[in-house]
């Protein structure tokens, strides 16, 4: 009985609550945000869900727009093949 009819009840009201009471913290991280970052301040990301449900999941951008650039697979093999070269030439 609880389970079917109150906690659904329940967790409605607790986000409810919860959005407005954190709804000034969340305000202020997207003015920082905005302001210290060029770019949008939501990120936006497809994720699989229950049953293979594929829904998508906003999030505060945590890294630059250009990330993927300057930590994806090119710049890895950049810092290989310097160290690739300064192996070399300590030998």
């Amino acid at each position: 009985m609880y389970n079917k009819h109150i906690k659904p009840i329940l967790d409605i009201l607790f986000a409810i609550v919860f959005s407005i009471g954190l709804f000034p913290l969340f305000l202020i991280i997207a003015i920082i945000l905005k302001f210290s970052q060029h770019g949008s301040i939501l990120y936006k990301q497809e994720r699989v869900g229950q049953n293979g449900e594929i829904f998508l999941i906003y999030k505060f951008r945590s890294m630059s727009v250009d990330a993927p650039i300057l930590f994806g697979p090119e710049r890895f093999a950049l810092i290989l093949k310097k160290w690739t070269i300064f192996i070399q030439s300590v030998k």
